[in-house]
Parts: C-alpha cells; sequence; structure tokens
C-alpha cells in the first residue's frame, strides 16, 4: 500500500474513546482526505495536473500524485521517477500492464456512465486506492445514491473532485456516501 491508501485508512480508523480522569485525546481528524490541485499550503496532498506542476510538487515537502491523460508502463515510471505516490487516469485509456506495479497507488477515474455491477465488482478486483466518480454539485440524492452503490459493490474507498466553494451538507452527503478523498 502507498501513501494515500495508508492515509485514507488512517482517516477511517476510529481511536478508542480514553476512560478516567486527565486530558482528553487528541483533537478529532477530519473524516475526508483533502487535496488540491497543484501545491496548496495547508492540502493533505497535491494533485499535478501538467508537467510545472510535477516540478514544483516534487521539489516541496508533501506527498503528492499525478493524473495521467493515458496510463502506460512509460507514463508510470516517469511519474515514479518524479516522486509520485499516487496515478489518477481514466480507465478507458489505461493499458492493463500498467497497473501490474505495486510501489504505487492508482486512483481509477471513472467517467459518466454507470457501472454494472459485474464491471465494478471486477474492478475492485484491481485494488485501487481510491475510484473517482464523476458527480455535479450540488450533490442530487441520485448522485448519492450512485455514489453509495458504487462503494457498497467495490468496497473501495471513493474520491471527488469538488469546486472550491462546496458546501458543508454535500461534504457530508459524500462522507456519508462513501467518499473518502476530495480535491
Amino acid at each position: 500500500m502507498g501513501k494515500l491508501a495508508d492515509a485514507i485508512r488512517d482517516r477511517r480508523k476510529r481511536r478508542p474513546r480514553r476512560m478516567g480522569f486527565g486530558a482528553s485525546a487528541d483533537a478529532p481528524q477530519p473524516a475526508l482526505l483533502v487535496g488540491a490541485v497543484d501545491a496548496v499550503v495547508g492540502a493533505d496532498f497535491g494533485l499535478a495536473l501538467s508537467d510545472d506542476a510535477v516540478a514544483a510538487l516534487s521539489a516541496g515537502d508533501g506527498w503528492w500524485g499525478v493524473r495521467l491523460d493515458a496510463l502506460t508502463t512509460e507514463s508510470l515510471a516517469s511519474a515514479k521517477e518524479a516522486g509520485a505516490s499516487f496515478v489518477a487516469f481514466d480507465v478507458d485509456s489505461a493499458r492493463a500492464d500498467a497497473v501490474l506495479d505495486e510501489d504505487v497507488d492508482y486512483v481509477v477515474r471513472l467517467s459518466g456512465d454507470r457501472l454494472d455491477e459485474a464491471d465494478a465488482r471486477a474492478l475492485a478486483t484491481l485494488r485501487p486506492a481510491v475510484i473517482a466518480a464523476d458527480i455535479g454539485f450540488p450533490v442530487s440524492l441520485r448522485d448519492a445514491l450512485e455514489l453509495r452503490r458504487l462503494s457498497l459493490l467495490t468496497g473501495t474507498p471513493l474520491g471527488a473532485i469538488c469546486p472550491a466553494d462546496v458546501s458543508s451538507g454535500d461534504l457530508e452527503a459524500l462522507r456519508d456516501s462513501g467518499v473518502a478523498a476530495i480535491v
């Protein structure tokens, strides 16, 4: 498992309640992992969309990933060499041999098409760190139900791209629907 999968697992882990008197436990940790496009102070991770962003993020201290137009063994090797912890790619533009590397986390981006049950279960066998679903804002009940369905079928944490002014209600709906990371 890579840094993205570990961070999501740590955020989802419930800490035991302290018993007795004395100082209380640490402040509660946010339930969602919050990333940003490029390098943004305070973000849990960065996502590079261009070569310039890769250069800026690789010079920083945090961990980051890169969105690839097409996942190939060559593009994966280039991302790893630059220091990326994860790669995000569209499922339709990925080569099957490129997802065999176990040293990097994978974020599988789905297009707007609904996956049937068999495809969702097959996708889960690839063990992606995150499945990124395409949703609109404000979050509709249909989108929330589709996220829940995808989460139940795959057992994989979900991710979403959110606008900067996303509402707290939308964030809560996303979290309750299985979304573990947002950008």
